[in-house]
């Protein structure tokens, strides 16, 4: 099997406005730790720095990492690190990384390395972790099968977003309720069985050996090999996938409750789903719902393919999860490529994803010249009224680049 490769990515979204010595991402999960990003903007007045620090000093890991620094205008200019190596052990306080990771005067967004998301912020930095353990933790042994990112767009999969607020900092909380969803036992008072919408299931049905990831609005649903590994960590689950796209969530009514508003209102209801042990829920991807669950436990989520992001934002929507929906709202944006943002901008506007749609378009014009042809052929016949869009919001880039 091959080792697993983590990855969490991190936005700073006015980076040129920073004015303390040093900035500290969230902190967040990969696998079985927490860990946290350390930035320094000039630590040696010409270099950015970056850092990898541990935040949960326990039992020592050794793990092989790489920074990589988006390129907004070609995701091919990427600027990655060199790898590293390095055991994380009790004694360490500081982090492991590159004082001298690039030059401050590459930083702009002429070069491509900041992006402008309006006239007066200080441009946009996405910095992203790839980390994988020397030795393979054997409870995130379940994604280790996960697609690489095969739909289209960008970023590396499996990929973490998490709430800052309830993030791995938090202390033990997050990661004992997670230790109840993946083991929930006879405290479990709440079955949600989730069924995929009938193409989904139907897909399925005609490939028994596979499990569908995402049917987004309009979209042909996406095909993943079922693996073992896949269905052994499922998180909460009675039964793994099944030939009908059904699947079964071991829950407890008062952490769901608490976490989504959309539980709370049907048990504070009276009807009769409100109180019954097995909850249905049809017309929903059980692979879009097991990492919103995730998140209801433990603060964050992991997807492991683009589609499925996309069909877990919608979800987010449809069960009133504004803060899942806006962190994957943000993945999305933040991974988008060139090459791929008008089949984006096509999705999102089948899906009635406005404000996703919105920073589609503004990315979109600024790459205007380097769009394929042939997607702009495509999105003039499906979508005229986005085109016209499209070609505004360029006028006004190209107003913008001028001044």
């Amino acid at each position: 099997m091959a080792s697993l490769v983590y990855s969490h990515e991190w936005l700073i979204s006015n980076f040129l406005k920073v004015e303390a010595q040093s900035v500290d991402s969230p902190s967040f999960k990969l696998g079985p730790h927490a860990w946290k990003l350390q930035l320094y903007p000039s630590q040696d007045k010409t270099h950015l720095s970056v850092y990898l620090r541990s935040v949960e000093p326990k039992a020592p890991r050794a793990v092989n990492f790489k920074f990589v620094l988006r390129n907004w205008q070609d995701p091919k200019d990427d600027f990655k690190s060199a790898d590293a190596s390095y055991t994380y052990t009790d004694a360490c306080v500081a982090g492991y990384g590159f004082p001298s990771f690039i030059p401050r005067e590459k930083l702009s967004i002429a070069s491509g390395f900041l992006r402008p998301t309006s006239p007066t912020n200080g441009g946009a930095l996405l910095l992203r972790i790839e980390l994988e353990y020397n030795t393979l933790p054997a409870a995130s042994s379940a994604a280790a099968d996960g697609s690489s990112g095969g739909d289209g767009g960008g970023g590396v999969y499996p990929a973490t977003v998490c709430d800052g607020a309830v993030s791995a900092g938090s202390g033990d909380i997050a990661t004992d309720l997670l230790s109840l969803w993946k083991r929930p036992g006879p405290t479990s008072d709440l079955i949600i069985i989730a069924t995929a919408p009938a193409g989904a299931a139907a897909a399925v049905a005609a490939n028994p050996t596979a499990e569908v990831l995402g049917t987004g609005a309009g979209a042909a649903a996406t095909i993943k090999p079922t693996t073992a590994t896949a269905a052994a960590d499922g998180g909460g689950s009675s039964c793994g996938p099944s030939n009908t796209g059904m699947r079964r969530f071991d829950v407890h009514r008062a952490i769901v409750a608490a976490r989504c508003p959309y539980f709370a209102t049907l048990f504070d209801s009276g009807m009769r789903d409100s109180s019954a042990r097995e909850l249905p829920l049809p017309d929903t991807d059980p692979a879009a719902l097991e990492p919103l669950l995730h998140f209801m436990y433990g603060g964050g989520l992991t997807v492991t393919t683009r589609q499925q992001a996309r069909s877990s934002l919608e979800l987010a929507d449809r069960l009133l999860l504004p803060k899942v929906a806006a962190l994957l709202r943000t993945h999305l944006l933040s991974t988008v490529t060139v090459a791929s943002v008008v089949q984006e901008v096509l999705w999102a506007a089948d899906a009635a994803q406005t404000e996703l749609l919105t920073g589609l378009l503004d990315f979109a014009a600024e790459a205007e010249a380097d769009l394929p042809e042939r997607d702009l052929q495509q999105l003039a016949a499906q979508q005229p009224a986005l085109m016209a869009q499209l070609f505004t919001a360029a006028r006004r880039a190209a107003k913008r680049s001028c001044t």
